[in-house]
């Protein structure tokens, strides 16, 4: 779990992540709510009450414009947020990032924007 881990110790941990996937060429799941622990995956998948609701690379869920790419959108703002008002000397909000997740989602289920994946055939 690195979400509880300041940004230099997840930087370890994703580093020996890495080397597990190159010295043993293994492959690895990772469950995640902060987005930097999975930009790198071959695959992402969002799932959502136990259904995938998108799948694919980064770049792939970013183009696609769905629940990933308002994700990065809205870390990518928190982020520079945080850093305004640690630059002003203020404290960085605390949202839960799965309760955020959960409500990107449910947002967009109301609004009918939100298409679940087909199942894949294997």
């Amino acid at each position: 779990a690195t979400s509880a881990l300041d940004a230099e110790n997840e930087a370890i941990v994703q580093g020996a992540i890495e080397k597990l996937l190159v010295d043993l060429r293994c492959t690895v799941v990772l469950i995640a709510h902060r987005l930097s622990t999975v930009i790198n995956a071959n695959q992402i998948a969002v799932v959502h009450k136990g259904t995938i609701v998108e799948r694919g690379t980064h770049e792939e869920l970013v183009g696609k414009g769905g629940v990933y790419a308002q994700l990065v959108s809205r870390q990518m703002s928190r982020d520079a947020s945080s850093v305004m008002d640690a630059k002003a000397g203020g404290a960085a909000p605390t949202a839960g990032k799965a309760t955020e997740i959960d409500q990107l989602i449910e947002e967009m289920e109301a609004n009918g924007g939100l298409q679940m994946e087909p199942e894949a055939e294997e």
